[in-house]
């Protein structure tokens, strides 16, 4: 995905004058609650100033939770009397640790009241299938929170939390999908699954939606009426064939009727999956003109690396979720001018402008040779790093940074 813009500055708790607040989304929260001075050598151990814990958290997180895209490292720090105590949520054991040693490296003593993710009530399940076309999966849980990424129909998450207050901030799911990204989706846009329950999601006859867009009806006669509309990437249960039509079942349930030219059985449509640079290109051309949505990952809109993700995907190669994240995707490829090195099908990797965070990646694109790259940006376009091509974007001449090889080296030309 394209650079984030600076989050805004949020506190859940309290907001003491002059303590610096970390981002929410960046999951390293301080609110110091001030109460009266300790007082004798009982609490020296836990008086300290916050700047020294903005300063041990900072530190933490840098070394446990480098992106707070794909951990939970939701951390707080209180006193309580003589003692400091750590608060909120992780998702690793090891977090846990890392955080009590480096306190008690700084010459704290702290108690630990951390919640461990996934953290459900009993008999909750702790796996979610999407049940809608695209699900838009938030950073916060509220529906005007920043789209972070989006899940597919049929595609499984796995739980990790779930709201539990009134409100706005109710009916959400901290889930994790399969890419490894956290997020907040609404529950209504999933269906919440037992183990046994998954087991038979994942083992069904099932169908992979080939076409960019198509509809489920309630019948094969003309003119039924829309059950659900579906994208390319989108997983329906097979039920059974009917001349033209594919009976299907939706992952909650719902039933209908499926064209039988917009879909393929899911093992066909595997065994069909070429990862070469030709058939990465000519899925990547079908998206053309698709305009570029924050957050998104299906043909209703892209951003950067949503794209670059799906194409690869409808090509059985998996890439991580952001543009950060994939410039450590295949390997490196060292590239000279004229685009000596580079191979059709490779990322390019783009920073920002000299002297704005330049080491920074920012955005993604997929070469296409001759110096031409297919990329989101606005809407999904050709351009090229050739300065005088009629399709040359300067910008992105300027700022490209790395170039990296994800396709099978035998495919990568």
């Amino acid at each position: 995905m394209s650079g984030r813009p600076p989050p805004r500055k949020v506190c859940l708790n309290m907001r003491p004058p002059g303590l610096d607040i970390f981002p929410a989304r960046l999951s390293l929260l301080l609110c110091v609650l001030m109460v009266p001075a300790c007082r004798g050598p009982r609490c020296q151990m836990a008086a300290g100033d916050p700047a020294e814990a903005s300063q041990v958290l900072r530190r933490a997180r840098r070394e446990l939770a480098p992106d707070a895209h794909v951990v939970v490292f939701d951390v707080g720090v209180i006193r309580r009397g003589c003692q400091l105590v750590l608060t909120g949520e992780v998702d690793r054991a090891e977090a846990k640790i890392g955080l009590r040693r480096a306190f008690a490296s700084a010459g704290w003593r702290v108690a630990d009241e951390i919640r461990l993710l996934p953290d459900l009530p009993p008999g909750t399940g702790a796996h979610a299938v999407c049940v809608v076309s695209v699900g838009s999966a938030r950073e916060r849980p509220a529906h005007g929170a920043e789209m972070g990424t989006q899940a597919l129909m049929g595609e499984t998450l796995q739980v990790l939390d779930r709201t539990t207050s009134r409100g706005p901030a109710a009916g959400w799911l901290r889930v994790r999908s399969a890419d490894g990204y956290v997020s907040w989706i609404e529950e209504g846009s999933v269906r919440v699954l037992t183990d046994g329950e998954l087991l038979a999601w994942t083992t069904n006859r099932q169908l992979m939606v080939t076409a960019l867009e198509s509809s489920v009806v309630d019948s094969s006669r003309p003119g039924s009426t829309p059950v659900s509309d579906v994208v390319v990437g989108d997983r329906l249960r097979l039920v059974a064939e009917q001349g033209d039509w594919f009976q299907v079942a939706l992952p909650d349930g719902r039933s209908g009727f499926l064209p039988r030219d917009v879909a393929e059985e899911l093992p066909t449509w595997l065994a069909g999956r070429r990862a070469t640079s030709e058939a990465v290109e000519a899925t990547a051309r079908r998206f053309l003109g698709r305009p570029y949505l924050w957050g998104g990952c299906s043909s209703k809109g892209l951003d950067c690396s949503g794209f670059t993700q799906l194409v690869f995907r409808l090509n059985g190669v998996e890439v991580p979720r952001n543009a950060a994240e994939q410039a450590f995707a295949g390997r490196e490829v060292l590239w000279r001018p004229r685009f000596e090195g580079m191979l059709p099908g490779d990322l390019l990797l783009f920073g920002r402008a000299a002297g704005d965070g330049a080491g920074k990646i920012v955005h993604v694109g997929i070469y296409l040779g001759e110096g031409r790259f297919i990329h989101s940006l606005g809407w999904v376009h050709i351009s090229s790093l050739d300065p005088a091509s009629a399709l040359a974007d300067p910008a992105r001449i300027k700022t490209l940074r790395q170039v990296r090889r994800v396709l099978p080296e035998k495919a990568g030309g």
